[in-house]
């Protein structure tokens, strides 16, 4: 249930380092535990019930909450869990990065077999 609030500038400029990556996220550290916040739960301890279904008035608002799976209910997690995350999202942006290339030659090489009418027609240049 990860939830990022990145746009892709975000993304890119978060992609550069660890600290950035930090800073992109909406709450991760608590200065008072001097603790990193868990993200699973966002720090409460507990999660929804996976059997739970949302009441079409109320949402999750009476759902059964669970201990968290990933913390514990210790409401906290490590340094490594948010390094792992940030290795995954680099991972995920690196793949998405490298098919939007591919996908973008290819449309460069279709367009360079239509004549000049043709992408006229189609609106392209």
């Amino acid at each position: 249930m990860t939830v990022t609030y990145w746009n892709d500038a975000h993304k890119k400029r978060a992609m550069k380092s660890f600290a950035a990556f930090l800073v992109e996220q909406p709450r991760v550290y608590s200065s008072t535990a001097g603790k990193f916040i868990c993200r699973e739960c966002g720090g409460s301890g507990r999660v929804i019930a996976d059997y739970e279904r949302p009441d079409p008035v109320e949402g999750y608002k009476m759902a059964d909450r669970v201990t968290c799976p990933s913390c514990g209910g210790t409401k906290y997690t490590t340094e490594k869990d948010y390094r792992d995350f940030f290795k995954a999202e680099q991972a995920e942006y690196r793949k998405r990065e490298k098919e939007d290339k591919r996908i973008n030659a290819l449309r460069k090489q279709a367009l360079k077999k239509l004549t000049r009418e043709e992408r006229d027609a189609l609106g392209v240049h």
